[in-house]
């Protein structure tokens, strides 16, 4: 089953077990976000890399690293809705929704699947097509990545970290539908709705589901809640004190604080983090998915070369900073970057919106595309 707890070695494959918004570039635009997603792009990076350096203190840089992943589920909790509000978004436009999504998102991720596969049988032939290094990939095992399917059928990720895709996909698919919900002008309805999603955490106690997740999720839902005006500088605050116990008390301290850190972050502070930060927030998907192919992928190859010695694997991850950035870049450049124009070209505004939008939801959204 899938955990957000911390793999335990660096390998590239482990059989065991951002993106991007849809944010318009205009007065509405949160700055913070790009840097955000950097951020926790190269925490998750690092984690990966360094996770079982024997190094104590080389270690503990890298402890907590994979707490980005609770950074980006705050962060979808947060853009995904505020995004759907800018552009027009109504309930009748659920399938183009998902269709964007999927146009968006989908690209890439099937690239990286192709990529790991190639990887896999390289690294099969360089060893001689020893059957030790047979992949153990089944037809079946890939299709279901196709559906994000594979912890309920208990077949492995072909790349560990795909569990959080999964995750992801599973917001989409209940965000688009709950939109009217969490968005209407009633905060009885608003209210009802958070505390239905906050129950389920009690009755679905699965983690390869959403639910287990769902405080991270709503702590972004009550950011875009504020940063909207539907509800007020201290109702947000208690609602996000709120989420911090449940948090401590299902997920643990430091998923809270950083889950609280992040809500909290994008709130209050408006500022781009600078052209680093932002160039790093822009490939954050495609760093994501590539990260444990290439960079751990260079790591495991020269910790097995007998690359042993502390600054020889302070080399070593330098490089494969080095080698997976540029390569994150480039598969921005030539897969993840055409779908995102690919998505941008889907408008919500050629759909009719139904009567139940047009009158219990607030004028924001019912605002043209910027």
């Amino acid at each position: 089953m899938c955990n957000i707890k911390a793999v335990n070695r660096p390998l590239l494959f482990i059989q065991p077990d951002h993106q991007t918004n849809l944010i318009h570039k205009d007065s509405s635009r949160v700055a913070i976000l790009d840097p955000l997603r950097g951020l926790a792009a190269l925490a998750v990076c690092w984690h990966h890399f360094a996770v079982a350096e024997p190094n104590r203190l080389l270690y503990l840089t890298s402890q907590y690293g994979n707490l980005g992943v609770e950074v980006f589920f705050v962060i979808s909790g947060f853009v995904v809705p505020y995004s759907l509000s800018r552009a027009g978004y109504s309930i009748g436009s659920y399938q183009k929704f998902l269709v964007k999504r999927i146009a968006r998102l989908d690209p890439p991720y099937i690239a990286s699947i192709l990529l790991a596969l190639f990887i896999l049988y390289l690294r099969f032939a360089l060893h001689g097509f020893q059957p030790g290094y047979r992949p153990n990939v089944s037809a079946f095992q890939l299709l279901l990545h196709l559906g994000y399917l594979n912890a309920f059928f208990n077949y492995a990720w072909i790349v560990a970290l795909y569990w959080t895709l999964a995750i992801e996909f599973q917001f989409y698919l209940s965000i688009g539908l709950l939109f009217p919900l969490i968005s209407h002008r009633s905060l009885l309805i608003r209210f009802m709705t958070m505390c239905c999603l906050a129950a389920l955490f009690l009755i679905t106690p699965n983690t390869a589901l959403i639910t287990h997740y769902v405080f991270l999720f709503l702590l972004g839902v009550v950011t875009y809640q504020f940063k909207m005006k539907l509800i007020n500088t201290a109702l947000y605050l208690f609602c996000v004190a709120v989420l911090f116990v449940l948090l401590i008390v299902t997920l643990g301290v430091a998923t809270a604080l950083a889950g609280v850190a992040t809500a909290l972050t994008i709130s209050f502070i408006n500022a781009d983090g600078g052209g680093m930060l932002r160039f790093f927030g822009k490939i954050s998907y495609s760093l994501y998915l590539t990260h444990m192919i290439i960079g751990s992928g260079l790591i495991e190859f020269g910790v097995n070369n007998r690359v042993h010695s502390l600054p020889g694997r302070i080399c070593l991850y330098l490089a494969a900073f080095g080698l997976t950035i540029s390569f994150a870049y480039c598969f921005y450049r030539l897969i993840e970057g055409p779908a995102l124009r690919w998505s941008k070209k889907l408008s919500y505004r050629s759909d009719s919106m139904g009567k139940f939008e047009s009158d219990k939801m607030l004028p924001i959204f019912r605002t043209h595309n910027p």
